[in-house]
């Protein structure tokens, strides 16, 4: 992807660029940082160092004190991005408990309402669903996706963006170890037993 980064398409710049800080690896980083500093016209080039900022932000670096990094320290916070990215998907201590049935009457409403936020399942996070979700569930989550995308305007893609994400976790655990983003995707060791 590092190559696309340099694409004489902008179409292509930007689908590249946010793929390398996607897949936070301390090459990929890098090559972010390098797009920005090379982007072509000053829209361009905001609009890399707005995602940049938002990205390395969140862990208190600036592109300039990453690239200063040991590669060392650069693969440690690339870890320390994958763990909380793992981490946002794990049902905390104090969560509470999303059952099936729950699950479903969340679904209706949401679809009534045609969105996933507010209503009396306003507290229902993705790890939520994911525990009481089964890949079985995929297609009524496709079916809720097409209810929120029936309100055709740019504030319903981050909802229409956790439910593709809620589906792809879903359709991965059906035959990988760990469902987000890894190292090393590797198979289940056995059937998947059925919940």
């Amino acid at each position: 992807m590092i190559p696309l980064l340099k694409h004489r398409k902008q179409d292509i710049r930007y689908l590249a660029f946010a793929a390398v800080l996607d897949l936070p690896t301390p090459t990929g980083w890098r090559a972010a940082i390098q797009a920005a500093q090379d982007a072509r016209g000053a829209d361009e080039q905001r609009a890399f160092c707005e995602r940049l900022q938002h990205v390395l932000g969140k862990w208190q670096v600036t592109p300039d004190e990453f690239l200063k990094k040991s590669a060392a320290d650069q693969q440690a916070l690339v870890q320390r991005a994958l763990k909380a990215r793992r981490d946002e998907y794990v049902l905390k201590a104090n969560d509470r408990k999303l059952t099936h049935e729950d699950l479903l009457k969340a679904v209706a409403d949401w679809k009534q309402r045609g969105r996933i936020t507010g209503g009396t399942f306003a507290w229902v996070e993705a790890r939520d669903v994911l525990v009481a979700a089964t890949d079985k569930d995929i297609d009524l989550l496709l079916d809720l996706r097409g209810q929120v995308m029936h309100r055709l305007s740019d504030e319903c893609m981050p909802e229409v963006a956790i439910l593709d994400n809620l589906v792809q976790r879903l359709g991965r655990s059906r035959y990988r170890k760990e469902v987000g983003l890894t190292d090393k995707a590797e198979v289940l060791a056995k059937d998947p037993v059925a919940r």
